[in-house]
């Protein structure tokens, strides 16, 4: 039997992450071994994948290029 979370659980703003260290439960199959990369997680047993809770904890810079500055000075 397949337990799936409760969909009005999503709707108030539940996200489900991966967190090292602990043990996870996938929430498609509520197995617990993974294979776990950089950014994200994925089930050994049914290949669902979790974004890494380290990941989402971690704001990334954008990096903007400018090659033509409408404000610089041009001599």
């Amino acid at each position: 039997m397949t337990h799936l979370p409760d969909m009005t659980s999503f709707a108030a703003g539940y996200v489900l992450l991966y967190h090292e260290g602990h043990v996870n439960h996938c929430p498609g199959c509520e197995g617990t071994h993974w294979f776990v990369g950089r950014t994200s997680a994925q089930c050994a047993r049914c290949e669902t994948a979790l974004p890494l809770a380290q990941m989402t904890e971690t704001a990334n810079r954008p990096l903007f290029v400018s090659r033509f500055s409408t404000t610089a000075c041009h001599a």
